[in-house]
């Protein structure tokens, strides 16, 4: 890109020079002549400036000039300058005039050609009496008048033997400051001058497809990363560089609206080139912010926008006079964003502010070279056009290389973040897992707590049971025992039978049963291995059955039977001294934490009975020494009677014997 840079430099300075070494030899119009002679005109063309006939305040027609000139004297103007300045004459900015310019040849029949364009802002032309070109209609008033712009190439065909030749021209102005002819008019080859017109207008082209492409790409890049504002107004930027590449010079815009209003395309042609600024300080504000004053912004910005509202809102006869003031402003809006801004920003170093600067160096130069030449202080070539596609072209290549080194940049973070992110997730992952588990771990507690609160709940009923009727009788604590465990456990049917230790042959009796129907309760007895249950109390070990027959227990209701199909047989010891068993029917399974209650109130059930059992034979000892110790005191009392008597007798013995 730098090497690019440098050679357009290269190229508009070899230009410039080789057209300053040119000027010595170009023929200039003297006393309204021009002396072309002696030129060859096939690889070359001219700018016919000089000294030209000047009429003014008068529209005359090449038939009209003799009679004119027969009462008036011959004046000069020079070309190309506006009448109303100092080097084109003191004439005033509003009016009318006839120009003729005479052309010495060498008689030799050729067919040249002469570019006209720029005339304001009306004008006629005519060569050797014949009328050759007219854009809008000059008039003798504002009224009568109408401005309008035609870019034209016309060829002029010089007969022979005939050596001296007439361009007449009427120009009528009362919309513009400016006025006449203020640009040269080219004259030459019709196959150079068409050829080199061609050339620019595909250059122009060329130029307005590259910066519509850039234009394109920087808004499209915004629309999809609107974090990015400089896409933004470098694009908006581009586009208003379009507008004044088809505004300006061969105003290609009128190729394709021919009726446009030329009020219109001079406003397009002034705001493209005095409004640019303000966007061009926002822009590189954007870029260099720790570059740019704020203060400095403002200002630039106020002043473009109140510029812009008067080139939009006034005729180009009132914004007109502003013009110096507004290039003024452009100069020095330029300048000062060149050199304060870019290149102290390039000296500090900011990223792309080198290539910046040199773009924008290259734009204010040719735009300044071709504002020279608008203004008829200097003639040179407009290069222009050339300068805003290479600042386009460099500050383009310096945001797509940003917008590069970002997206580099982003996917170093992004390869990073993606491992910090695995990293994380291994992490998160590890650390889920560990939640996980403690989060288990608490349910699990939980679960255990509510499990142990329940297990404590239920225990603490049967202990009721057991506290409430540890007096009584062991058939009516079973009962009552018997009732709550079916209700703790949902189960529906049980039996409860408690060995029989009185007896010689031991046997389980039927102590307490609930919902059990007359098969069940006919079992009052039950000898110790006899069956499940006399297995099960032999064993001293919980045994729980599935999916039984239908036969084995069945619930009578009024409704009809319904069969248990899950026994449970819990057999009571303690101290190792089997005390009975408890046999529990069920329609569902029971749980582990059912048969760990019943596990657990077993010993408890056990205690209680074995102390119902020892205490009712300790009563009934009690009673039975009771009933001993009774007989024994009434044998005591006839014991004491007797001896009471005995004595008695013998203290009548006695005394009957002292008696004798």
């Amino acid at each position: 890109m730098r090497k690019i840079v440098s050679l357009v430099i290269v190229a508009i300075l070899f230009q410039t020079i080789v057209r300053a070494t040119e000027t010595a030899d170009i023929p200039f119009a003297k006393n309204g002549i021009i002396d072309i002679s002696n030129r060859n005109f096939d690889k070359e063309y001219i700018a016919l400036s000089g000294d030209w006939e000047f009429f003014w305040d008068t529209l005359l027609t090449p038939q009209q000039i003799p009679e004119f000139l027969s009462e008036n004297e011959t004046a000069y103007i020079h070309v190309p300058a506006s009448w109303n300045t100092k080097k084109g004459g003191s004439y005033s900015k509003k009016g009318k005039a006839t120009y003729r310019l005479k052309f010495k040849s060498s008689g030799e029949k050729k067919t040249y050609a002469i570019r006209l364009h720029n005339f304001f802002t009306s004008a006629k032309v005519w060569f050797d009496g014949d009328l050759i070109y007219q854009a809008g209609k000059p008039g003798f008033s504002k009224k009568t008048t109408k401005p309008d712009y035609l870019f034209q190439e016309v060829p002029l065909v010089f007969e022979k033997d005939i050596t001296e030749h007439e361009l007449v021209i009427q120009i009528a102005n009362y919309h513009h400051t400016r006025s006449g002819i203020v640009k040269d008019l080219f004259f030459g080859s019709y196959n150079e001058l068409t050829h080199q017109s061609k050339a620019w207008l595909i250059l122009n082209l060329l130029i307005i497809g590259i910066i519509l492409f850039i234009s394109f790409n920087h808004l499209l890049n915004f629309f999809l990363y609107k974090n990015e504002v400089t896409n933004l107004y470098f694009g908006i930027l581009c586009l208003i560089m379009i507008v004044r590449s088809i505004s300006t010079q061969q105003r290609i815009i009128t190729f394709v609206f021919p009726n446009i209003n030329w009020e219109l395309l001079f406003k397009m042609d002034n705001f493209s080139g005095f409004g640019t600024i303000p966007l061009f300080a926002i822009f590189l504000y954007i870029l260099f912010k720790q570059d740019f004053p704020r203060i400095f912004l403002n200002i630039l910005v106020s002043i473009g926008a109140i510029i812009t509202a008067i080139v939009f809102f006034t005729p180009q006869i009132i914004y007109g006079r502003l013009r110096m003031i507004f290039e003024l402003y452009v100069l020095v809006g330029g300048l000062s964003l060149t050199f304060y801004i870019i290149l102290r920003a390039a000296i500090r170093k900011r990223e792309g502010a080198l290539l910046t600067f040199i773009g924008f160096f290259i734009l204010y130069a040719t735009a300044i070279n071709d504002v020279l030449i608008s203004m008829g202080l200097i003639h040179s070539v407009e290069v222009a056009p050339i300068g805003l596609v290479t600042y386009m072209l460099v500050q383009s290549f310096v945001l797509s290389r940003g917008s590069a080194l970002a997206i580099i940049e982003n996917k170093k973070l992004g390869l990073e973040l993606q491992k910090e992110k695995e990293l994380l997730e291994n992490r998160v992952a590890e650390r889920t897992k560990e939640l996980e588990e403690r989060n288990l771990e608490v349910i699990n507690q939980q679960e255990a707590i509510k499990h142990q609160s329940w297990l404590n709940d239920s225990l603490a009923r049967v202990n009721v049971i057991l506290n409430e009727y540890n007096k009584s009788s062991i058939e009516v604590l079973s009962q009552n025992l018997l009732s709550e465990i079916l209700d703790l456990v949902n189960a529906q049917v049980g039996v409860v039978y408690i060995i029989n230790t009185d007896d010689e042959n031991p046997v389980l009796n039927l102590a307490a049963s609930k919902n059990a129907n007359a098969e069940l309760l006919s079992k009052k007895t039950i000898e110790p291995g006899q069956g499940l249950l006399g297995a099960c109390f032999l064993d001293q070990k919980l045994k729980t059955f599935e999916n039984v027959g239908e036969t084995y227990i069945k619930l009578d209701s009024g409704l009809g039977e319904m069969h248990l199909k899950n026994i449970v047989l819990l057999p009571l010891e303690t101290n190792n001294i089997p005390i009975g068993v408890i046999e529990i029917a069920s329609f569902k399974k029971l749980t582990n934490d059912y048969l760990e209650l019943l596990t657990k109130v077993s010993e408890s059930i056990s205690s209680t009975i074995q102390f119902i059992r020892l205490n009712n034979k300790n009563l009934f000892l009690l009673e039975e020494y009771k009933q001993k110790q009774e007989t024994l005191d009434i044998n005591e009392m006839e014991m004491l009677q007797q001896l009471e008597e005995l004595q008695s007798l013998k203290e009548q013995m006695e005394q009957m014997n002292n008696k004798n």
